[in-house]
């Protein structure tokens, strides 16, 4: 195997050539890797190279480290808000919830169940009075059931407060 001495010193464009980038950024990557020129316009061939590669190297593993703990830092960071939130009841369980708004329906039921006999005055506001009663229960349970879905998919409507 014929030995093919390399030159000590080479041109941008050359180096450009070898990384495959223009010499523009020969020039922006050589300068990271803090390698200078040598002479004018000419920088050190082996050492532009060993150096590159260690800054490859270390690129590499700086990012990989960088995502690793990243990570970790987002999952602790999600796991202390939870504990944080259930210490504080911000956060309730689902059944808590669910319960809650079945109780809200039986006092809106109770409230509402003999209100038609005490307004009407006679049977056709009776009927009329009592349909209207069954009707809103038939909405404000339709809202409850919307919303105890939306609790347990966590999909919650844009629109979600137009109850107002």
């Amino acid at each position: 195997m014929a030995e093919h001495p390399l030159p000590e010193a080479v041109p941008i464009d050359v180096l450009g050539q070898l990384l495959g980038v223009t010499s523009r950024q020969a020039r922006n990557l050589l300068a990271e890797a803090d390698v200078r020129p040598i002479g004018r316009g000419r920088w050190p061939l082996a050492l532009a190279v060993q150096r590159l590669f260690v800054k490859a190297r270390e690129g590499r593993t700086s990012s990989e480290l960088s995502a690793a703990k990243a990570a970790a830092v987002r999952a602790s960071t999600k796991r202390v808000a939870q504990i944080t939130a259930r210490e504080a009841r911000d956060l309730i369980p689902l059944n808590d919830a669910r319960l809650a708004m079945d109780l809200l329906a039986a006092v809106v039921r109770r409230e509402l169940d003999g209100l038609p006999r005490r307004l009407a005055r006679d049977r056709l506001d009776l009927a009329r009075a009592e349909r209207e009663c069954r009707e809103a229960l038939g909405r404000i349970a339709a809202a409850l059931e919307a919303q105890a879905t939306a609790c347990e998919t966590g999909e919650f409507p844009e629109d979600h407060d137009d109850a107002a």
